[in-house]
């Protein structure tokens, strides 16, 4: 006890001569502030500024919410740690450190500093926790803030020898950089264990981040470069700290892998040391790619792993990890990692002959191992079996080798073989021909090749593989003598000839044995159907097709998969005549003569060369229609789906030939989903076959095929006359006509329903199959053949027809590609010379003006021509009166329609002539449409000026009204045609653009409040911000002063929510959307146009805003502090504001003391926000502002002292800003009227208040109103010099000595020079 009490005594007087020594040189250590600021800034002060960064550290980690009542209790103010007992110091230093390490990811943030105020000034953690403080800080030591702190860092004695270094670079005020730091702890050791133990602290303490790791991974590795040489006490010292990161785990683990590597690059380790090692980091992983990465690196590196190679514990460990395996074969895909695949494959191969685990993650290697590492693996397995004598463990990998890598394993038997003496001469021969009776492949021994017929039948030499199939073909046929083969055996050299052969011999022998024998029926029908598209000589198709129909086909789903093989072959043209004769043959024979084979064989069987059966093909058509909805959506019905998509153009023709007969089907019977379903896929498999064969081998004359369904069979029957490829590419563009020429009378569409969203499922598939033809043709844009010039023609003339316009316009408003919006642009412009001479296009104008506002000069080119054709297409001089029939009147938006408003021909006419005079220059430059057409509205003619027409004021203000009666027609109809057109409409300035587009702003604000925001750059956000800078753009500003309702919205947008809602509903989140929107309105300049009633309303809802707290900043968004230094703050809006607050502050104050003692009033963080805003603004020295902030003074010198943190930080913040006001008038000789100055209330803040600043800010404020009336602050000069010996005077500080010089000099002078005797004066003084 007497100890105890003897340490803390002697705290105690070294504690009291640090103070004394702070007092003495009139500074304490701070953070933030200077020294001598921070001391005259008192106790409470600092809490709340700690308390504040604490609240806004709890908003970033909710972890900081355990020490709100503990460090940053209001309990703790008046707690004095000297004189806690150790143990309660001990809890305290932990709860300290606890958060020091949890603060450090956010030291470089404005809260933690205030928060680490606090620490400082409360806990003096500089001295009591320098080496937590340090630890916690070290990876930020290359910034100011570092530095900051370690001036205030007081460092023990015993401490001087580590951090000796550090008051070197505090006295030079310099930087600790990367180096100084990395040669410190090259010097002494001590200082690299300082920071290892730190990381690890932190880490084992729950509070690592990602900087702290990198710091960890960096300075290490630069420790371990810095080395002049990496000796053995040096891998002693690191080894450990990187063994003890590999226990941490996440990104802990990585950083030493980092340190590893780098450690690997510089030192040998010993054989016991490198297996630790390896162990260790195999142990637990938290990332497997990064540990495989860690051990390639360290086995390649070290010498040990090749020379004793890698233990069995290590194998052990890698086998904990299932995907192991995985992860390093797909390393070796973008690394050379053969350096460590040698060490480790020897090392599996000797440790799986006895061990399980061993074997077991070998086996998993064998079937993910690339290419190059197989002759590795065996060659390795081939040395294990003859140094064993026995294949032990190892005969399952050998047999997996001898299946999979037959060849690469007899080349390691043969390079084992060469000097080998004649004992290891028969176990490479018992290797060789290994096996057992269910094995027999393996064993047979062929003397043609020497080898086994396993091996033979799989070699790389077709020679050898032609000797191996006859020897098969004499086995399995009985003629092998007294050799035999099992069925399992057999089917696996069959089964791998079928999948692997590319040697027609070989396949010839294959084909001609007994296949259903041996394969099972499922199996044989998949091999056989893709050995089809493998071949080319007609003689082996001919087998193919013979054993596929051969093969005992017993369920729907076989006969499909036979009939979907051997379907392309019932199509005759030049070349294949002998193929299908041999079809019509085996099909007439066949067993299997049901479903579709019965339909294939009717077709072929009554066909002969150079005919074409009709009902045939129709028998075939009326079958894919009927099961079109099975064929589509079953797996194993798609057949014909299957073949569209075939490698074989002939199969894909086929499909074709007979889909185009499912398509006739299906539109007789009116089926029309079904239908469009059938032809998007013949249309896809014929425009496949087109392009696989190249425009090239596509003649004019064939690209012209133009059939409809009448004449498709005579198209079939003349092909046995043409080329394979002319064939299949008369099919491919005759179906393409015969289908497009069926679809029109299937899909009935309304009259303009390109755009408007159609009423079924089947019109929404048929516009979707004609618009996407349409794109995908046009898109070929550099490389358009000639079937896809008349592929377009068809679409437009026969599935569009009279909606040409819409159709287009529709395309190119779509998400396109450019080349796609350009060429439906000169699609119009080709058509419209070919329509009637009386149609008036002018539906179609805006969106075509507003195309010439394209990013894209092809597309802008593109427009401008058909502007220049539009103008061709109208009559050149119009009479008054003249009318012409305008397209789709009251059909292009469809139902919305009826919205739109119609110029009359005479000033179409005049609007195109204009914009066809300037087409050149707007296609050349994408601002100039915009700036022209501005020009139009304006002036009747763009700048050029010239002979065309002028358009009157009457005709400007309707082509006005006819742009924006399509934007809001286009609304829920076409987005993007809106925000492109009011995009080129943007110099536009008239009211009717307010009067249009505000209720359709209103309309789309709504829907926002009652379902979800949208996506940041899909349509509908893109619109509604087009809306919004259309309707409050700067140019605008003139027409919104007298706006009845665009300007009261405006504000309202601007207001955003009542209050900040506890969770946002969709109305919440609407406004904070529109609010984020008025924000960017107001930075761009939006006020520079407005007069100054609008901008004191705007500067007026921002204070409100402000006040309220209710800013709502979306993710890259404009903040309210960026607004308040744009917009220009009016002192009496300021004024009004502020005395409102006061106001409702003196209405609390009215309150219960009770009721004000519940809570801070809500207005107080935000008046305080609102104060600095004013003081740091341009009106913050107005005399306007008096009045209301000596209101507001009087407010706070009539609540309870003390009774708010915050109050006496806004106080001050009064009493400063009237400071400033009455120093700036009294300069500029304004006298502020006698009858605002209230210097009693002054005075009565001095006596309200305990904090030591307040007086100080109030004697100074007192000595400025002196300078103008000094008769006011007379009457109370005796109560302020009463004070100043009192309170002031005994404050041992510079600054309250600065407050007292200024007090006499600016009170004393003024009184006496105000006049009047000495008596007179004492007398007016009072006693």
């Amino acid at each position: 006890m007497a100890s105890s009490l003897a340490g803390q005594l002697f705290r105690m007087r070294n504690i009291d001569r640090v103070i004394t020594s702070e007092r003495s040189q009139k500074i304490r250590a701070s953070f933030l502030f200077d020294g001598r600021q921070a001391a005259d800034i008192d106790m409470q002060t600092i809490f709340d500024i700690g308390c504040d960064g604490l609240g806004e550290l709890r908003k970033m980690n909710r972890k900081f919410d355990s020490f709100a009542s503990t460090l940053f209790s209001p309990a703790i103010k008046d707690l004095d740690r000297v004189l806690q007992t150790r143990e309660e110091n001990e809890r305290l230093d932990e709860s300290i450190r606890s958060f020091l390490f949890l603060m450090a990811p956010y030291f470089l943030t404005k809260p933690a500093g205030k928060a680490l105020e606090w620490l400082v000034r409360r806990f003096r953690i500089q001295e009591f926790n320098a080496r937590d403080l340090l630890a916690a800080i070290l990876p930020y030591h290359e910034t100011k803030a570092f530095l900051t702190m370690l001036t205030i860092i007081t460092f023990e004695t015993r401490d001087m020898e580590l951090f000796g270094f550090l008051v070197t670079q505090r006295k030079a005020r310099r930087l600790l950089d990367r180096g100084t730091l990395m040669a410190q702890c090259v010097r002494d050791r001590a200082l690299m264990t300082f920071v290892c133990s730190s990381v690890f602290r932190a880490c084992q303490m729950g509070f690592e981040y990602a900087g702290l790791h990198a710091f960890y991974a960096m300075i290490f590795s630069q420790y371990i470069t810095s080395l002049a040489s990496v000796g053995g006490t040096d891998v002693q010292f690191v080894l450990p700290f990187v063994l003890d990161g590999l226990q941490l785990d996440g990104d802990a683990q990585i950083a030493a892998y980092m340190v590893l590597g780098t450690l690997a690059t510089r030192v040998t380790l010993s054989a016991d040391a490198l297996d630790k090692t390896l162990c260790a980091v195999a142990q637990r992983p938290a990332d497997l790619r990064a540990m495989t990465m860690c051990v390639v690196q360290l086995v390649q590196t070290q010498e040990a792993a090749l020379t004793v190679g890698l233990s069995l514990r290590f194998v052990r460990a890698l086998h904990a990890h299932a995907e192991f395996p995985r992860v390093l074969c797909a390393l070796a895909g973008d690394y050379d990692v053969s350096l460590f695949m040698t060490p480790l494959l020897a090392a599996l191969a000797h440790h799986a002959f006895d061990d399980t685990e061993a074997l077991h993650l070998l086996s998993a290697f064998v079937p993910l191992l690339p290419g190059a590492h197989i002759p590795v693996l065996c060659t390795q397995l081939v040395r294990e079996y003859v140094t064993r004598g026995d294949s032990g463990n190892l005969t399952a990998v050998l047999d997996l080798l001898q299946l999979r890598h037959s060849q690469q394993l007899e080349d390691a038997i043969g390079a084992c073989a060469v000097d080998a003496n004649e004992s290891t001469h028969r176990l490479l021969y018992q290797l060789k021909i290994r096996g057992s009776q269910d094995n027999a492949s393996r064993v047979l021994p062929l003397q043609e090749t020497s080898t086994t017929l396993y091996l033979s039948i799989g070699h790389a030499d077709a020679g050898m593989r032609l000797v191996a199939a006859n020897a098969l073909r004499d086995i399995v046929t009985g003629k092998g003598g007294e050799y035999s083969l099992s069925t399992e055996d057999a089917c696996d050299l069959i089964v791998g000839r079928l999948e692997h052969e590319d040697d027609e011999q070989v396949l010839d022998i294959v084909l001609g044995l007994p296949l259903s024998e041996y394969v099972p029926a499922a199996k044989l029908i998949v091999l056989l159907a893709q050995l089809i598209g493998r071949v080319s000589k007609e003689q082996l198709t001919d087998k193919i097709i013979a054993r596929l129909l051969d093969t005992d086909a017993s369920t729907e789903e076989l006969q499909t998969q036979i009939a979907g093989a051997v379907f392309p072959f019932v199509l005759q043209f030049a070349g294949t005549q002998d193929v299908t004769k041999a079809l019509a043959t085996r099909v007439k024979e066949s067993a299997a003569s049901a479903g579709w084979l019965a339909a294939i064989g009717k077709y072929a069987n009554a066909s002969s060369p150079g005919k074409y059966n009709k009902q045939a093909a129709a028998a075939l058509g009326s079958a894919l229609a009927s099961q079109w909805e099975k064929l589509s959506n079953t797996k194993t019905g798609a057949w014909a789906a299957q073949l569209q998509r075939s490698a074989s153009v002939p199969a894909r023709t086929a499909a074709v030939a007979v889909g185009v007969q499912a398509v006739v089907k299906l539109a007789a019977g009116k089926n029309t989903a079904r239908c469009v379903s059938a032809a998007k896929s013949v249309i896809d498999a014929a425009l496949d076959i087109v392009s696989s064969l190249g425009s090239a081998r596509v003649s004019d004359d064939v690209a012209q095929t133009t059939v409809d369904s009448a004449q498709w069979d005579q198209l079939l029957s003349g092909l046995a006359q043409d080329s394979r490829d002319i064939a299949c590419a008369r099919v491919a563009v005759g179906s393409i006509s015969a289908v497009l020429g069926l679809l029109p009378a299937v899909a009935t569409l309304q009259p303009g329903q390109w755009f408007t969203a159609v009423q079924g499922d089947a019109e929404l598939a048929y516009c979707d199959l004609v618009r996407t033809m349409f794109v995908s043709t046009v898109a070929r844009s550099g490389e358009t053949s000639s079937v896809d010039g008349v592929l377009t023609g068809r679409l437009l003339h026969e599935c569009v027809g009279s909606d040409w316009a819409q159709f287009l316009a529709a395309t190119w408003l779509a998400d396109v590609g450019p080349v796609v919006r350009a060429q439906s642009l000169l699609a119009l412009r080709a058509l419209i010379p070919q329509q009637p001479s009386a149609l008036d296009l002018q539906t179609v104008l805006p969106a075509v003006v507003a195309m010439l506002g394209d990013d894209d000069e092809r597309v802008r080119s593109a427009a401008a021509a058909c502007v220049k054709q539009l103008k061709q297409a109208y009559p050149h001089s119009p009479a008054k009166d003249a009318e012409q029939d305008i397209y789709m009147y009251d059909a292009f938006y469809g139902a919305t329609s009826d919205r739109l408003q119609y110029l009359p021909l005479q000033t179409v006419v005049r609007l195109v002539a204009q914009l066809a005079m300037h087409a050149d220059s707007m296609a050349a430059d994408a601002d100039v449409a915009a700036s022209e057409l501005g020009a139009i509205v304006s002036r009747g003619t763009g700048s050029l000026g010239g002979k065309p027409t002028k358009l009157s004021s009457q005709a400007r203000d309707s082509v006005v009204a006819f742009l924006l009666s399509h934007v809001v027609a286009a609304d829920g109809v076409v987005p993007q045609l809106q925000t492109r057109l009011l995009g080129v409409m943007r110099a536009v300035v008239t009211d009717s653009v307010l009067e249009q587009l505000l209720p359709l702003l209103n309309s789309h604000v709504d829907e926002l409040k009652t379902q979800s925001l949208p996506e940041a750059g899909s349509t509908e956000d893109m619109l509604i911000h087009t809306l919004f800078r259309t309707c409050y753009a700067p140019s605008m500003a003139p027409q919104l002063a007298n706006a009845k309702q665009a300007w009261p919205a405006f504000l309202e947008f601007l207001s955003g929510a009542n209050g900040v809602p506890e969770t946002w509903g969709p109305a919440e989140r609407a406004q904070a959307y529109v609010q984020q929107l008025s924000f960017e309105q107001l930075a761009q300049g939006f006020t520079d146009g407005l007069g100054s009633e609008a901008v004191a309303q705007i500067t007026s809802c921002l204070i409100r805003v402000a006040v309220r707290g209710n800013a709502y900043v979306m993710a890259g968004g404009v903040s309210l502090r960026d607004l308040f230094n744009r917009v220009q703050l009016d002192a009496v809006t300021a004024a009004d504001e502020i005395s409102a607050i006061a106001g409702r502050l003196g209405d609390d104050e009215n309150k219960s003391k009770k009721a004000r003692a519940a809570s801070e009033p809500s207005e107080l963080p935000e008046l305080a926000t609102l104060l600095e805003y004013v003081q740091n603004s341009s009106v913050g020295t107005d005399t306007a502002l008096v009045p209301a902030l000596v209101s507001l003074l009087s407010v706070f010198v009539g609540a309870d002292a003390g009774r708010h943190g915050t109050q006496a930080y806004v106080m001050q913040l009064v009493l400063g800003m009237l400071t400033r006001v009455f120093e700036a008038a009294t300069a500029a000789h304004i006298v502020v009227p006698e009858s605002v100055v209230r210097v009693d209330t002054i005075v009565q803040a001095i006596r309200t208040s305990s904090s030591p600043q307040t007086h100080n800010q109030t004697l100074l404020l007192l000595a400025a109103v002196a300078a103008q009336h000094p008769d006011v602050v007379l009457h109370h000069v005796m109560a302020i010099f009463t004070f100043m010996g009192a309170n002031v005077l005994r404050q041992d500080d510079e600054y309250s000595f600065h407050v007292i010089q200024q007090t006499l000099e600016r009170v004393i002078p003024p009184l006496v020079q105000h006049g009047g005797s000495r008596a007179e004066q004492i007398a007016q003084a009072g006693p």
